[in-house]
């Protein structure tokens, strides 16, 4: 009995009531490989076989299999009953990073929308650019990062949980009005003094590759570098320069006015808004429920 243990009745419950092997991998954070070799663990410990493998369209226990999820279920409720006492609601704590994009729309919703459901859980959001936020995960300082880019570091997986697009930004003036009037698009403003962000931006980096891929000849004057998002847009707003950013990022100013933008080509220069995670490590279930949520908002 001692080769039993608490991950694999957990593995093996939620196997059951998520409906396959991959969906409990999504849920519990781990490699479908490694949820199979709990359950297998599991199986040889009780020297019994749990599910019916014959079948490849539908999961089916088999009557061994019911019985131990009888158990298993309520092993797992008291558990979490337990854990859920010991932290008390009133200790629960959530430690994010975003990267500038998601920070200025996607995180604040998503914030908002957890606290209705978790009114005493205290959360940490870290900000940085998509580079940092990935080192937070790999140094255990957060548990999400949500960033703009996927770099396909081996100790992490990312989630689309959103999509975006980059436009060119304007100060609000006459010159600038009458350009979107002829609905000239960003392309054609190359030309203008430009503001960047710091090569390790994840937005900079998709308006570098952006721009490599046009005609060569098109040299760029670089009015300013910055690191911060809203110096950039406060720049643009006085009229140093424009900038390429995310759409999420300038909506707030585009929408009162304070900002034009113009669509950088006729096919909108779509991106992705990822959630990062550790490959394999610990998650804490506040951490998992707001990954839930997350997915949610992609699906909505």
């Amino acid at each position: 009995m001692n080769n039993i243990n608490l991950r694999q009745l957990e593995v093996f419950v939620t196997i059951v009531e998520r409906g396959s092997f991959t969906e409990a991998a999504s849920t519990l954070y781990l490699a479908q490989s490694t949820v199979s070799s709990h359950i297998h663990a599991l199986e040889e410990a009780l020297h019994v076989c749990l599910l019916n493998r014959e079948s490849k369209k539908k999961l089916i226990l088999t009557e061994d299999g019911k019985r131990v999820y009888h158990f298993a279920k309520d092993i797992v409720d008291k558990c979490t009953r337990l854990e859920s006492e010991l932290d008390g609601e009133d200790r629960k704590e959530l430690v994010i990073g975003a990267s500038s994009s998601p920070s200025q729309e996607l995180i604040p919703a998503l914030t908002a929308e957890f606290l209705k459901t978790h009114p005493n859980c205290c959360c940490t959001i870290l900000d940085g650019n998509s580079e940092e936020i990935q080192q937070m995960l790999i140094d255990h300082k957060i548990q999400l990062g949500f960033i703009g880019t996927s770099d396909n570091l081996q100790t992490l997986t990312y989630e689309c949980v959103a999509e975006d697009h980059l436009v060119l930004i304007t100060c609000n003036n006459e010159h600038f009005r009458s350009l979107q009037d002829e609905n000239i698009l960003g392309k054609q403003l190359l030309r203008e003094p430009f503001i960047f962000r710091e090569p390790n931006s994840a937005t900079q980096k998709h308006a570098d590759n952006y721009l490599s891929s046009l005609e060569p000849d098109n040299e760029i004057n670089v009015a300013a570098y910055v690191s911060n998002t809203n110096t950039m847009l406060g720049l643009v707003e006085k009229g140093i320069g424009v900038a390429i950013v995310s759409y999420l990022t300038a909506r707030e100013r585009i929408e009162d006015g304070t900002l034009l933008y113009f669509e950088l080509d006729n096919v909108p220069l779509s991106r992705n808004i990822y959630m990062a995670r550790l490959r394999k490590g610990y998650i804490s279930n506040t951490a998992r429920e707001f990954a839930e949520l997350a997915r949610d908002f992609r699906e909505k």
